[in-house]
């Protein structure tokens, strides 16, 4: 979501207008105070992303990347972005007002710089530079995100690459599809109108087979019961053959209650 004031000189102290000459044909005018610009007239107009803020934020979603590295403690929320506008339309100084997690501040920043031109602010249809200017990045965990841990489960456990991970009957798109259409929508919770996200941790044995499963991520105790029930039920993994490893995943379950249609 992008913040921003309106359309006179008046109500935009933060401009840096009150601490930088204007520009005119490559000439430097005299510093000029907000007050004296709004008292001859001068009109301010503030900078925008073409399409709006509605294709500003779709943008953004468009091309954020959920960071691996904040997926095994499935943080979701915002972060606020601090940039500045230049004459030209570039975006630059990108910095974090409200932080959330190093790596989805890192991804936050990274999003913000890339972002195509802006117009650039006027003063009487003169291309200003805009500081000050801020956008709300939201995160959320991919829904499909089945995250396999780096850390060993135990002293014991031996962890290769990535590439050689065991993996479900068909990839992880059919591990998702499998726990759906075998979830039961616990009564408690469907009396309650409660849903959302179960994250059950599991390790996959070297033969394939499914042990320590535990819920990392509470919603609700019914929910939290029937995740670990459709997770014991779950079909062996396809082992690493001549490869004594074990691999500890994490699973989000997706609670929705259902929809009656109008």
């Amino acid at each position: 979501m992008v913040e921003d004031s309106t359309s006179t000189i008046a109500d935009r102290s933060q401009c840096e207008a009150d601490t930088q000459a204007v520009t005119e044909k490559g000439k430097n005018i005299e510093p000029v105070k907000v007050e004296d610009l709004a008292i001859v007239g001068m009109v301010y107009v503030p900078a925008s992303f073409p399409g709006g803020d509605d294709k500003l934020n779709e943008w953004l979603h468009s091309h954020l990347q959920y960071p691996e590295e904040a997926l095994p403690d499935s943080i979701e929320g915002v972060v606020k972005v601090s940039f500045t506008v230049n004459e030209n339309g570039s975006v630059s100084n990108a910095s974090i007002v409200k932080g959330l997690h190093p790596a989805l501040d890192k991804e936050a920043i990274r999003v913000v710089e890339s972002l195509p031109a802006f117009k650039p602010c006027t003063f009487d249809d003169i291309p200003n530079i805009e500081p000050g200017k801020e956008v709300t990045v939201t995160f959320k965990m991919p829904e499909n995100a089945v995250i396999r841990d780096s850390v060993p489960p135990n002293k014991n456990a031996v962890f290769g690459a990535m590439e050689q991970m065991p993996i479900f009957p068909g990839g992880d798109a059919k591990l998702m599809e499998w726990v759906k259409s075998h979830m039961q929508y616990p009564e408690e919770a469907l009396q309650d109108s409660i849903e959302g996200r179960v994250v059950v941790q599991f390790v996959v044995k070297a033969d394939g087979s499914i042990d320590n499963i535990d819920v990392v991520r509470s919603k609700h105790p019914a929910l939290d019961a029937e995740a670990i029930r459709v997770t014991k039920t779950l079909p062996n993994f396809k082992p690493i053959h001549g490869k004594t490893v074990e691999y500890r995943y994490l699973l989000p379950i997706i609670f929705k209650l259902p929809r009656q249609e109008e």
